[in-house]
């Protein structure tokens, strides 16, 4: 059963009168409970991929079904639903919040969702505790380390149980010792929410994380590389 089904996607930028192709017929597809990762050089179309797979910038043309929806159907309130209950996002720079704590980060989402606030409150203190940080309810991000915030921003990425998370670099900002923590931690909460996901990495430390490795190279995913 397919998670992601992508089919010759194409995408440019324009500036003024100069178009930049980005993707030139991307497919791409994700069983579910797969880890896929992605690599290639910048600006290979990595990123655009991964932003138009959570619903964030929409292909110039081409079909993509996201979780057995098809994404060019849905209107942007429902690609907005989609992308809050059924997506999660790991960033490189983790995207906290400063002024607020720990736990009021992770639970942004719920709020955005309608959980009421203490049902927010103990479901976010939940996964803090799942990811080692029951200690740091209350910190604030300038006062964690960084892999402490790549915690964070993993609970947050869980708190609505969405079955997709897409994560952009979220190794790049951390030692080799707080990468391979945090990628155990993450395989570990994905087997047990039974998650899909794609992660777009230069980090060849964290490869044996993945199902399956694939290059976008000119705006093309290649076939897939096995990884034992």
């Amino acid at each position: 059963m397919l998670a992601i089904a992508a089919s010759d996607l194409h995408k440019s930028y324009r500036r003024g009168a100069t178009v930049t192709p980005v993707l030139r017929g991307a497919d791409f597809h994700v069983q579910v409970g797969e880890a896929v990762f992605l690599i290639g050089p910048s600006g290979s179309g990595k990123s655009t991929l991964l932003s138009i797979l959570g619903c964030l910038l929409t292909p110039d043309s081409g079909t993509l079904e996201i979780l057995g929806r098809a994404v060019e159907t849905l209107s942007a309130r429902e690609a907005t639903e989609l992308r809050l209950r059924s997506i999660g996002f790991v960033f490189q720079r983790f995207q906290l919040i400063e002024g607020l704590s720990a736990l009021d980060n992770v639970c942004i989402p719920l709020k955005l969702a309608g959980w009421p606030a203490g049902k927010a409150r103990r479901r976010a203190a939940e996964l803090l505790e799942r990811v080692g940080l029951a200690d740091h309810l209350r910190a604030r991000p300038g006062r964690m380390s960084a892999g402490q915030c790549q915690r964070v921003a993993i609970a947050r990425a869980l708190a609505l149980e969405p079955q997709l998370i897409l994560a952009d670099e979220p190794t790049a900002s951390l030692d080799a010792h707080s990468g391979q923590e945090i990628m155990t931690l993450f395989r570990a909460l994905m087997r047990d929410h039974q998650v899909t996901a794609v992660v777009v990495t230069h980090d060849p430390r964290i490869f044996s994380f993945a199902d399956r490795i694939c290059e976008v190279v000119e705006g093309r995913v290649r076939a897939a590389e096995a990884v034992a």
